[in-house]
Order: C-alpha cells, then structure tokens, then sequence
C-alpha cells in the first residue's frame, strides 16, 4: 500500500475512534495502536484533535489544500449517521490535513521558531510607509517616484496624469509634428504594483519586480512595448496598427485583446496566456517560429530555445496577482519563493543541506498577509521550517 493511500485509512481509523470507538474492529484498533506508538508526535496529534482552536486551525489549512480527494475517499468508506455527520466532517478535515497534508509541523516544531518570527517586525506586501510603488525613468535617467497625491507630469511631447495606483500618457497635439519619439520606461519594484493607460488607450497593469519601456506616442505601422517581468494588457483595437510586445525572446502580436504576458529574469521561461481575443506568439528573430492562441491557452517559451509549447491554463490561477493573490496548483517550492521574494522585496536561501526539493504545493496566499503568516502556511502545507532574518528568508 501506498503511502499515500496508508495515510487516508489511518485517518478514517481515527475519525471512527473519536466518533465512535466501540465500532472499531479488532484489527483497525490494533492499527492505531501501532500508529499511536509509532511516535510521540502522533500521540500528540491524536490528543490535540479534540481542541477547538487546534481543530479551527485545521480546517483552515484545508480550506487552502488540494486534497479534497482524500476527503471524498474518506466520507464514501465510512457513512456515519445525519446526525453525527457535521462533527465527523469537521474531524476529518483535520484529520486528513495532518495525517495527509503534514499539518502537525507547525505544532510539533520547536519553539524556536516562533521566537525567531516573533523578533521580526512584520513585512506586508503592500507598502505601509507610503513609500512609491513604481518610478518613471526618462530616456536622460531621470528618475520620478509614483504613486501618492494626483498630479500631472508635463513633458515635451506628453502630459502624463498620475493618481495612487496608476498613470495616464496622453499625447500632445504637437508631438505628431514631430518625427523624434521619446521613450520612458515604468519601473515597478518588489513590494509594489502599478498601471499605465499607453497613449492609444491600452490598459496595462505591472505586477512586483516588472518594468515597461514605452513611447509617449506611437508611430508608423505598429505600437510597440518591452516588458521584463509581469504585466497584463488590455489592448485598444487598431487594425491599422498592431500592438506587440517584446519579452525577453518572446513577441506577442495582437490588433486588440486582453492578455498576461509573464518574463522575469529570474524565471527560466517566458509566458502568454490570453484571455480573449486572439494573439499571435514568436520567438523574438525566429519568424518561421510562432503559434496562434485562443483564449484560455498558454504559450511557453524556455529560455535559450526556439520551441514554443502551448497548453490550455486555469485563467484564475494566472491571472490572481492582479487581485492581490497567489494561486499556486502543484507549485514548486522554488517558484512560490521567487513570488514572495518580488511581492515582498526580500531574498531567501537554504541553509546547510537544505535544498528546494521536488515538493509542490496547492493553496493560496494573499498580498494583504503579512509574510509570517503564508509561511507558516507553507509549513503546514508540509513544507520545511522558515527563519525570518532582516530581509531575508532561510528555508531549513
């Protein structure tokens, strides 16, 4: 037998024994003995499953877990009766989230973890000191905090309208007298997250750690950007003129659409996924390289190749970040961390022989959470110990 199948029956054994213990059959009452003597943790988790706040806690994480399954399998081998059946869906949960999820981590581990959260100050994702989330940087260097009280920002060929969370370009009347372009790059660091409104009406919102070069005015045959990062686009319609987005090796070309394109440095490929409309995929100077998508696909490009892969996606759990969540389906550690790492502006390490590992994870975590709290999360997940030093993460 599986483990993973062992995990479930012990875990039914024990939702019958705290149900109803004389129903145990001789061999299911020698099972959780030989469970109950196996380690001193298990006894401990067996006795703590009668304490609301422990069991309240449970719940929670399986709330965010993707093992329903475990609890389907759970509730179709043992049927109790109408009236027991609250109570035993609420045992099972918890049951099934630390017998099977690895739950009890976060209660069996040393105290010294707590004490070292504890002598942090808490780090939120979304600033609380007032501090800018994005800058604009002119094509000579210079450098403007956004964000903060409404004001217009005036330039040669622009005047750009800029309020707390976005800014607007609009082009002046005589820029289209002029053949010289000028370019500005927003620049949305870790921690931080902003939209732009392009001078031909595109809405555009930056995720943490993402940067947009544009022209204040679009010119000649195409509206072109470059984007490293994250950012999604809702593109006004020009059949005259194609709107395209340069990531990394990846293009993206569209007439008018809603999509996310996704191009970190630090990830290992470049993404599209489009959510309506339909947009055209290359690989940035392979033209015979390119592919179609339709809405709800993926085109992923690794690094360093000329091979496109397309795959239909779960929309919300790419598109979550613009709503200040983290949906994560079978994501690795490393991934996960990488997000927290731009939606935090902190670093991670592993100490010792502490590696990443092949361990993937299903929840969610929210930008209004403070960074203690999704890793700990994590930890109940069944993932490793986390250490809070300054800015930094250390994965144990």
């Amino acid at each position: 037998m599986e483990m993973s199948d062992y995990s479930v029956k012990i875990a039914e054994v024990i939702i019958k024994s705290k149900l109803d213990a004389e129903s145990l059959t001789t061999a299911e009452t020698a099972e959780l003995g030989r469970w109950l003597e196996a380690s001193s943790s298990n006894r401990e988790l067996y006795d703590r499953l009668g304490d609301p706040a422990t069991m309240a806690q449970f719940e929670h994480v399986v709330s965010l877990s993707d093992h329903r399954a475990s609890w389907d399998a759970i509730e179709h081998g043992l049927r109790p009766q109408r009236q027991r059946r609250r109570l035993y869906r609420t045992v099972a949960a918890a049951v099934v989230a630390a017998v099977v999820v690895g739950a009890t981590y976060l209660y069996m581990s040393p105290p010294t973890q707590t004490e070292r959260f504890a002598a942090n100050a808490p780090i939120y994702a979304i600033p609380q000191d007032g501090a800018a989330q994005a800058y604009l940087v002119s094509g000579d260097g210079e450098r403007i905090a956004l964000g903060g009280e409404p004001r217009t920002i005036e330039s040669r060929y622009a005047s750009m309208s800029v309020g707390a969370e976005n800014i607007s370009v609009e082009a002046l009347a005589t820029a289209a007298q002029e053949e010289h372009i000028e370019f500005k790059t927003l620049v949305v660091p870790r921690g931080g997250m902003f939209g732009i409104t392009l001078e031909d009406g595109t809405q555009v919102k930056l995720n943490s750690g993402t940067e947009l070069r544009f022209p204040e005015r679009f010119a000649g045959g195409a509206r072109e950007v470059w984007l490293s990062g994250e950012a999604w686009f809702e593109v006004a319609h020009n059949d005259r003129a194609p709107f395209i987005v340069h990531s990394g090796e990846m293009t993206t070309r569209v007439l008018g659409t809603k999509f996310n394109v996704s191009a970190y440095p630090d990830d290992q490929f470049v993404s599209t996924t489009l959510a309506e409309g339909s947009v055209e995929v290359a690989v940035s100077g392979a033209t015979a390289v390119n592919t179609v998508l339709r809405p709800g696909m993926q085109a992923t490009l690794l690094c360093g190749t000329q091979t496109l892969s397309t795959r239909a996606v779960d929309l919300a759990m790419v598109l979550a970040w613009q709503n200040g969540e983290l949906l994560f389906g079978n994501m690795e550690l490393e991934r996960i961390l990488r997000v927290l790492s731009r939606w935090y502006d902190v670093d991670y390490e592993y100490s010792g022989g502490a590696a990443s590992g092949s361990h993937t994870f299903a929840g969610r975590a929210a930008r209004s959470e403070d960074l203690e709290t999704v890793l700990r999360r994590l930890t109940m997940l069944g993932g490793p110990r986390f250490e809070i030093v300054g800015r930094r993460i250390i994965v144990h």
